[in-house]
């Protein structure tokens, strides 16, 4: 990987003091809802091989759903900041959240929103208190169905480009992470990425001014997902042990990544139809029992590559 965060700059950036995930061997399903970022699972991947490498068994789902809010719009803000330009309404969260608990029963959930809400509401506080009023449903709903573990994420930044000052929209990501952050007084498990990121922006814009994680400003790239998944893993673990898997570990490495991201993706396929959902476009998923045998076909050259790479240990 040509860019890897370094230890110092990982303990300085904003990460909650370690949480050693209770039961985290013990967890059988573990489910991610986001947007597009997140439906795009390069840090889900990162995510399940790093659980691979400790010998977890988690099965991880992929629900992420591209173009989706958080925060339910109205229909002039659908009309205003979508359906004009892409030709149908943004899906909300709201809409699929039931079935997704109902047909998954996860343990686990981890929820990444804000950068379609910073977009979509209204740039001021109204819009604001919309967007943390969508996230306390979503965990009190979350809550009442048995999830043992509910673990925010707040939104990569919206990067304006090189030389450029943080757009509006950016300024109400920074608001959403900062409520975000400040739930976690009250109990709420919060993974921060939008400090990180910005932090690492502005450092290597020092040397590098057109450095830039995201070339629309919005969608990061391999690196981007590289330190959202090095928080997230700090956060279930420590500094020093992220550090260690991102510099050394097969897990990381062709061909047992590649076969980590194959099986993430038909397993967040079949789901994402199983499930249901209203956003066009998106791929069909094979029906369950179909992605079933090809998700023990993937887990299975899984096994055999990591008993390959412990042999070279």
């Amino acid at each position: 990987m040509k860019f890897l965060l370094s230890l110092a700059l990982l303990c300085a950036t904003g990460i909650a003091p370690t949480h050693a995930a209770p039961g985290l061997k013990d967890a059988k399903r573990i489910v991610i809802l986001g947007d597009s970022i997140t439906y795009a699972g390069d840090w889900v991947t990162d995510l399940d091989a790093w659980l691979g490498s400790q010998g977890a068994t988690a099965e991880v789902i992929n629900l992420g759903l591209s173009s989706e809010t958080a925060t339910d719009l109205t229909p002039t803000e659908q009309q205003e900041t979508h359906i004009s330009k892409y030709g149908f309404p943004r899906p909300t969260i709201s809409e699929r959240i039931g079935r997704i608990l109902e047909k998954t029963k996860p343990d686990w959930v981890m929820a990444c929103y804000g950068m379609n809400d910073g977009s979509s509401l209204p740039q001021n506080d109204e819009g604001f208190a919309r967007f943390c009023k969508g996230m306390e449903t979503l965990k009190s709903q979350m809550e009442k169905t048995g999830v043992k573990r509910v673990v925010f994420l707040t939104p990569p930044v919206q990067d304006a480009g090189p030389a450029k000052p943080p757009s509006k929209h950016d300024e109400m990501l920074t608001r959403f992470s900062e409520w975000l952050i400040g739930q976690r007084k009250t109990g709420w498990e919060v993974v921060d990425l939008h400090g990180p990121m910005r932090a690492v922006l502005d450092e290597k814009r020092m040397t590098e001014p057109n450095f830039r994680f995201s070339g629309d400003g919005v969608h990061p790239n391999r690196e981007g997902h590289d330190l959202m998944a090095k928080q997230v893993i700090t956060y279930l673990s420590s500094a020093s042990e992220t550090t260690t898997f991102f510099t050394s570990s097969p897990y990381l490495q062709a061909p047992l990544r590649d076969l980590f991201k194959q099986r993430m993706e038909v397993r967040r396929n079949a789901w994402l139809t199983f499930t249901g959902h209203t956003r066009p476009g998106v791929a069909k998923g094979l029906p369950m029992a179909e992605a079933d045998v090809r998700i023990a076909e993937l887990t299975a050259k899984i096994q055999a590559q990591e008993i390959a790479a412990q042999k070279v240990k």
